[in-house]
Order: structure tokens, then sequence, then C-alpha cells
């Protein structure tokens, strides 16, 4: 009797719902600071904040990022290392970029005439056991708060 009654709590443990496939994370520009800067290389911090609109925490193996300024591509950037997205909740996530000397440039001349900067952030968090979900986000900022210059 116990035999039976243990495998009918496994086949009724077995039949309980897997969870939901989860949901991309939403993300927003926070700023981006300059890390290097030469002739030959243009190295930068994007730091995002990071919502996981799931109801249990995303462990995030991977995360790259592309910035648009303005319609203009201007960097590509990567988590350094994995993080873990609380539920329900933003976290600050820092990734690591490089681009080119002209695309800075280009940049730079359009944030000089702009009090506001409009920008894309597009990319793919990679949560879990492999699921990749893409994310996306236009907005504006202050060229001040885009540079890392919050007051």
């Amino acid at each position: 009797a116990a035999g039976a009654l243990l495998a009918a709590v496994a086949l009724v443990a077995g039949c309980a719902p897997l969870p939901p496939n989860p949901l991309p994370p939403r993300v927003a520009l926070e700023s981006v600071r300059v890390t290097r800067f030469t002739a030959l290389d243009a190295r930068f911090t994007l730091a995002l904040a990071v919502h996981n609109p799931n109801a249990y925490d995303l462990a995030v193996n991977a995360l790259d990022a592309r910035l648009a300024v303005e319609g203009e591509p201007l960097l590509a950037a990567a988590l350094v290392a994995p993080t873990v997205l609380a539920a329900g909740t933003a976290t600050r996530v820092e990734l690591e970029a490089r681009t080119t000397l002209p695309a800075v440039v280009a940049a730079l001349d359009r944030l000089a005439r702009e009090p506001v900067v409009r920008y894309e952030v597009t990319g793919t968090a990679i949560v879990q056991d492999g699921i990749r979900l893409p994310f996306a986000r236009r907005g504006e900022l202050p060229v001040g708060d885009l540079l890392g210059q919050r007051r």
C-alpha cells in the first residue's frame, strides 16, 4: 500500500505544470561611460536597467546589446559575467562595449547639436537553459544623462 501511495504521489508530481516560457526582459538605457579612447580603440561601459517581468528569477548566462543613437549604430556590447535578474524587479546591468573611432565621431557630432538624444537598444538575453529572449527599447535621454552625468 505504501508503495502504491508513493507511486501515486510521484505520478501527480510528474504532472505538475512546468514554469511557463519566460517573458523577455524590458531594458532601459541608463548611461554610456567611456572607459578607453585612443585613435585605434574606443571602449565603453553601457549601463542598462533590465526588468524581469516574470514571477521567478532569471539566470542570465549572456546578454548582447547594440546601441544606436539618432538612428545610427554606435556600439555593440556584451555582459561580462553571468547575473541573476530578480523576479518582478529591475536590475542594473553593465556591459562592455567596443566601437570604431568613426562611429564615435559621428555620434559626438549628433550629440553636440541636440539637448536630448533618441536611442534604440536591441539585443538578446540567453537565460536558464539556453533560452534566447530578444529585447528592444527606443527612448530619449538628455545628453548629460546618456553620458553618465546624472545630477
